[in-house]
């Protein structure tokens, strides 16, 4: 058996697990990734249908690490976000009341540069930029 030397060994080859793997690599250090579900897999479009709300400060740090040219073109902005209890049918549409929060890009635009909240984007289109 011939002995491979890591400087740092990554439990779960998920999106947290690949993104400081990647990172980890950019700086120097060889990482490996251990899983029981294989990278190659996880890139398969039917491996998972979810998306992920990615802040902005996140996709900033995205941005660092070179993925964020491949990731733009994909990502829905965020630009109002609503936090509710989800008991009150409609709450989009009617007033705010104190059990409701609201966060409005256009708040915070002039200090961003007109970016937006966060961005929404689709699993399998992280994974495979990570890849």
């Amino acid at each position: 058996m011939a002995q491979t030397d890591y400087d740092i060994i990554i439990a779960g080859a998920g999106l947290a697990g690949a993104t400081f793997a990647l990172a980890a690599a950019q700086g120097g250090l060889k990482p490996v990734l251990v899983d029981p579900q294989p990278f190659d897999a996880q890139l398969a479009p039917t491996f998972d249908g979810r998306s992920t709300a990615i802040a902005y400060s996140t996709f900033r740090m995205l941005d660092a690490l070179g993925l964020g040219e491949s990731l733009r073109p994909h990502a829905c902005r965020m630009d109002r976000i609503l936090v509710t209890d989800g008991k009150r049918p409609g709450a989009a549409s009617r007033p705010p009341s104190p059990a409701f929060i609201r966060f409005d890009a256009d708040e915070i635009g002039d200090r961003n540069g007109g970016e937006p909240l966060g961005y929404m984007l689709e699993n399998r289109r992280i994974r495979t930029a990570l890849a």
